[in-house]
This record gives structure tokens, sequence and C-alpha cells, in this order.
């Protein structure tokens, strides 16, 4: 049997094409578009972004932090809720 990688597609308005992103690990569980032109998405225990040209990075976050969801704020940053455990609201500035 095949392994295969999760991935985040993008669609282009209009044409019909998706785009695939292959993500190093798990899944992500939720997804933003950021100011900054990137997209912005949550996995377990981190953040992560996917430039333009479709590069990944992955921002960890302390042990036992878990984002959910995430997205642009007022002031250009990234805003994100943490598991209901620790209760918080976090950012990161793109």
């Amino acid at each position: 049997m095949k392994e295969t990688k999760p991935v985040i597609g993008k669609l282009v308005p209009g044409s019909g094409l998706i785009t695939e992103y292959t993500l190093p690990g798990e899944s992500a569980t939720r997804i933003s578009a950021g100011p900054d032109g990137n997209i912005w998405f949550t996995l377990y225990g981190k953040i992560g972004k996917i430039t333009p040209s479709g590069t990944v990075t992955e921002y960890s976050l302390p042990s036992g932090y878990s984002p959910s969801w995430i997205t642009t704020g007022p002031d250009d940053n990234m805003w994100f809720t943490v598991n209901e455990e620790n209760a918080k609201i976090g950012k990161i500035t793109p």
C-alpha cells in the first residue's frame, strides 16, 4: 500500500486548476490566507505557512500547546487560538 502525505490545495479562481502543497508531517486542521500572500495553517503543536512558490515552513509552539483556529487580525498579524486546556490566544508576525 502506497503511503500518502497530507496536502493543502489552492484553487485558482475561474480556471478550475488546483495546486497541491505537500505537508511534511500530519494534516493541517485549519487554514487562512495571510496579509503577506502566504497560506497559514495549524497543525498539532505547530503553526505553518506556505509561500506562493510552495515553500513550507513550520513554527513549533511550546510543549502541550496545540493551535486550533487561525486568522488575519486587523494589525496584519496571524492570530490563533490554543487548545482548550491552555485556553490562550497567540499571534505570529508574518
